[in-house]
């Protein structure tokens, strides 16, 4: 039995599905990947030109959200959330934001 609230497959599951929507507003997902050591997690990291995004998500259910402005790195948005499943309003409030911040930066 899993010790965890969220299973990898659930969180990649959720990646993919929010990356079909990114190319209608300037963002790509650009690489994810896979740990399992200690404990599991994914990195999810995101492009749109002039800004830089990344989503770490833990099984444990705790999710940070990023973006840095490309031309100096300043942090221009962080975000962190811990749920139980991938559909809750507060992910998808973090995640709107998340994309709002990117899309915001992208020019």
């Amino acid at each position: 039995m899993n010790e965890y609230p969220l299973a990898m497959e659930e969180i990649v599951t959720w990646l993919h599905a929010k990356e079909q929507s990114l190319p209608d507003v300037g963002v790509k997902l650009r690489d994810m990947r896979e740990r399992h050591d200690r404990m599991p997690a994914v990195a999810a990291d995101f492009d749109a030109g002039f800004a830089t995004g990344r989503i770490n998500a833990w099984v444990s259910g705790e999710i940070d959200l990023e973006v840095l402005r490309s031309k100096d790195g300043e942090n221009v948005f962080f975000g962190h959330v811990r749920v139980s499943k991938m559909d809750e309003p507060l992910l998808e409030e973090a995640y709107s934001d998340f994309v709002r911040i990117m899309v915001k930066h992208r020019a």
